[in-house]
């Protein structure tokens, strides 16, 4: 599965999201950051954390989906994922995240 961050502007705040290509879903989106230095930093802490399996928190909306959200080292929120069917399928959104992430390239789309 190929995936990659893309790193966006909106008005003067820089997010990114974490996309598959085949499929452009979007896996995790992050909180709007004042600058685009400081959404490519949130980007290597993604990278970073991303694997470890502790850093991920399982929630579920009030409407019975699923998502999920990493954290970081201090347990501060680096992304939230998309919105899941299922448990099942959250993980599965999980497990490509830590495949995947650590090693995903950087586009931009401003």
């Amino acid at each position: 599965m190929a995936i990659r961050f893309v790193l966006a502007r909106s008005g003067e705040q820089y997010s990114f999201f974490l996309k598959t290509l085949a499929q452009s879903r979007t896996l995790l989106v992050s909180e709007p950051f004042p600058s685009e230095a400081e959404a490519r930093r949130g980007i290597d802490a993604v990278r970073a954390n991303a694997s470890f399996e502790g850093r991920y928190e399982r929630c579920r909306a009030a409407s019975g989906q699923s998502y999920f959200v990493l954290k970081g080292r201090k347990g501060e929120p680096l992304g939230r994922s998309e919105m899941y069917p299922s448990g099942h399928a959250r993980n599965e959104g999980i497990v490509a995240v830590k495949a995947y992430a650590p090693m995903a390239s950087v586009v931009e789309e401003t």
